[in-house]
């Protein structure tokens, strides 16, 4: 999934780091639910996946990796 968050003419970004914060605390369950689907076959209900994963670690990784991104931008 792809997203540019600069803005074209005015330059500066749509979101703020605090919003993209908040956007990947949002996404994160609905990607959870996902790959609770697609991950070993489905086995795994979204709950026992969430036990076997560092969700702080998986969110604050997200959060670098977009924020490193941005300031390449």
């Amino acid at each position: 999934m792809a997203f540019v968050n600069k803005r074209r003419k005015a330059g500066g970004f749509y979101l703020s780091a605090e919003e993209i914060r908040e956007a990947v605390e949002a996404w994160y369950d609905i990607a959870l639910r996902q790959a609770s689907l697609d991950a070993f076959g489905g086995v795994y209900s979204t709950s026992e996946l969430a036990s076997r994963v560092n969700d702080d670690a998986i969110k604050k990784e997200a959060l670098g990796l977009i924020l490193e991104a941005q300031a390449h931008q």
